[in-house]
């Protein structure tokens, strides 16, 4: 009996601290990407003025100054939609529950055929450039949670700040805005530049965060280099 108490307690205590250190991470990231997408707003706010003082017409003015009436009136709805949406992730990993690919979510947003595939390609950009700008950040948070929660289907692209999920889940709680499509992607272009481009201090702590904890603390930098001769020529700029 005592021997069977003491593998119960000890498989409770484990557990318990298993959940510790996911709580510390998802508290660490998201108070990240909070205080980024306050950044964002903050920014995006004072280029919307500038476009409207340099507004050539007053259509164009107009457009810009009801931009900002509706950043100002909903910025902190976005946030916290971004962040819930955010915090699912986690809750998913805690669960064990196996990833589902997803699309974001824009039916709130009233397209058109030719809007839609602007904003396919806005989309396609955030996610191609968080994942050319962390490649080994990336796959190291993953192989590091794939070790520490026991799967094996978490990547580069589906942990919680890989491109599949923090530019789908942005992109969902950004539709709530009413903005016309060219405001629309102007705030996608601000996001690559005021949170994707400063992604990395956040991917380094949540590393950092699991490897203090003994959680593959050596993973392998870098990756496998195809033959030269699978080299694909660079594209020009």
């Amino acid at each position: 009996f005592e021997q069977g108490f003491s593998l119960h307690t000890n498989r409770a205590r484990d557990e318990r601290a298993s959940q510790a250190l996911l709580i510390t991470l998802q508290s660490k990231i998201l108070a990240g990407l909070s205080d980024l997408i306050k950044t964002l707003f903050s920014h995006t706010d004072d280029a919307f003025f500038y476009h409207a003082e340099s507004a050539q017409s007053n259509n164009e003015q107009n457009l810009f100054f009801e931009a900002m009436r509706e950043l100002r009136l909903h910025a902190h709805d976005v946030d916290s939609r971004f962040r819930e949406l955010m915090a699912t992730e986690f809750d998913r990993l805690q669960a064990g529950e196996m990833d589902r690919p997803r699309r974001a979510e824009t039916e709130g947003l009233a397209l058109v055929d030719k809007d839609k595939v602007e904003i396919d390609v806005a989309v396609g950009n955030m996610r191609a450039r968080l994942r050319t700008q962390y490649p080994d950040l990336l796959l190291h948070l993953a192989r590091r949670l794939n070790h520490y929660l026991e799967i094996d289907w978490l990547n580069e692209g589906n942990t919680p700040l890989g491109p599949d999920k923090l530019v789908d889940h942005f992109v969902e709680a950004a539709a709530q805005l009413q903005l016309p499509l060219k405001v629309r992607l102007m705030v996608y272009k601000y996001f690559e530049r005021h949170v994707i481009d400063n992604l990395r201090p956040l991917l380094e702590d949540a590393n950092k965060t699991l490897s203090d904890a003994g959680i593959l603390p050596n993973v392998p930098t870098g990756r496998p280099r195809k033959p030269a001769q699978d080299d694909a020529p660079a594209k020009p700029d």
